[in-house]
C-alpha cells in the first residue's frame, strides 16, 4: 500500500526463524490442519492448502534489490521476534 508519505508499507509479515515457525505448526495443528512442511522451509504449508510465508531482513532486501538498503526499515511488532513491519521510502 502507498500511503501519504510517499511509501510502501507492508504490515504484518512472520519472521523466519525457529519460533516462529513452531508457532505457526502449533497453530495449524490446533486447527486440524495438516502441516506438510518441515524445518528446512521458510514458509508453513498444509495439505488443506494453507500458506504462511515468513521473511528475513536479508530476504525482502533481496526482494527490494532496486531499492537502496537504508529505504527499508523494519519494525518489530511484538517482543517475542515473530512479526516485523516493513516500510519502504522512495
Amino acid at each position: 500500500m502507498l500511503n501519504a508519505n510517499g511509501e510502501i508499507l507492508i504490515g504484518a509479515c512472520y519472521i523466519d526463524n525457529e519460533n516462529t515457525r513452531k508457532k505457526q505448526e502449533l497453530s495449524y495443528q490446533k486447527m486440524g490442519i495438516t502441516v506438510i512442511t518441515d524445518a528446512k522451509d521458510s514458509f508453513t504449508a498444509t495439505k488443506e492448502r494453507f500458506w504462511s510465508q515468513r521473511f528475513t531482513k536479508g530476504k525482502i532486501n533481496s526482494y527490494f534489490e532496486f531499492v537502496k538498503k537504508e529505504k527499508i526499515s523494519f519494525t518489530p511488532l511484538d517482543p517475542y521476534n515473530y512479526a516485523m513491519q516493513i516500510r519502504i521510502k522512495k
